[in-house]
C-alpha cells in the first residue's frame, strides 16, 4: 500500500515536471510538511485568471474557461483573426498555416468567437471550488 502510494506520487511528480504548461520558472519548493509545486515566477501555487490575449495563450483551456465563465461569458474573450471567417475550413491547419492566419489550437471557432469544447466536469469539481476558496 505504501509502495503504491509512493509510486503514484513519483509518477505524478514526473508528469507534472514534464507537462507542457510548466514554465521555465517551474519547480518544487520543499516546505516543512511536504513538497509544493509551483510554475509562476514568484513561486505561487495558483495562477491568476488571464486578462490579456498573451495570458490566454499561456494558460490551459480550463483556466481560460474559468475566466470566461466567471465573467459571464461562454466564449473565450480572445480576439479571433477576422480572416478566419473567409476560410473554407477553419480546422484545416495546413490552410491556416499557408495563409499565415493565427489561431488558437484545441478550441472551437464559431461566429468570430472561440469556445472550449472540453467537458465542464473538471471545471466544476476542481477549478471553480479552488477559485471560490482562494479568489
Amino acid at each position: 500500500m505504501l509502495l503504491g502510494a509512493a509510486l503514484l506520487l513519483g509518477a505524478a511528480l514526473l508528469f507534472y515536471s514534464t507537462s507542457p504548461y510548466v514554465t521555465t520558472e517551474g519547480g518544487f519548493k520543499f516546505i516543512f510538511n511536504g513538497i509544493l509545486p509551483y510554475n509562476t515566477p514568484n513561486h505561487d501555487l495558483l495562477v491568476r485568471l488571464p486578462q490579456t490575449p498573451e495570458q490566454y495563450e499561456m494558460n490551459d483551456e480550463y483556466i481560460q474557461m474559468l475566466a470566461a465563465y466567471t465573467s459571464g461569458q461562454l466564449s473565450i474573450p480572445y480576439p479571433a483573426d477576422p480572416r478566419l471567417a473567409q476560410v473554407t475550413n477553419v480546422y484545416d491547419n495546413s490552410e491556416l498555416f499557408a495563409k499565415n492566419i493565427p489561431f488558437l489550437w484545441d478550441h472551437a471557432y464559431h461566429d468570430g468567437k472561440y469556445y472550449v469544447y472540453f467537458g465542464v466536469a473538471p471545471l466544476v469539481i476542481i477549478y471553480y471550488p479552488i477559485y471560490l476558496i482562494t479568489g
